[in-house]
């Protein structure tokens, strides 16, 4: 069996984050949670830049979006997701 792909959590309501790792242990996932703050963060940790350029480049199993971020909203990170040839299937 594989190694288990990580979830990109991308909330900036630390609160939301909360009740959102605690919805995920209530249901026994063993997947590691990376939390970014808004949108922009998440498109670095989704292209491998920033502070997330030196992580292994794969794809996390899903993607959280909050609608509503500072800088790039979750909308906005759909849009660039859909655009990127590399991180498209991502939507599928």
């Amino acid at each position: 069996m594989g190694e288990l792909r990580t979830i990109l959590l991308a909330e900036d309501n630390p609160k939301d984050v909360e009740l959102t790792l605690e919805a995920l242990a209530e249901h026994n996932l063993a997947n590691h949670v990376i939390v970014v703050r808004d949108g922009v963060e998440a498109m670095e940790y989704l292209q491998c830049q920033g502070k997330h350029k030196l992580r292994k480049p794969e794809l996390p199993a899903v993607l959280l979006l909050d609608i509503k971020m500072p800088r790039m909203d979750g909308i906005e990170v759909l849009r660039a997701v859909r655009n990127d040839p590399g991180l498209k299937i991502l939507l599928s």
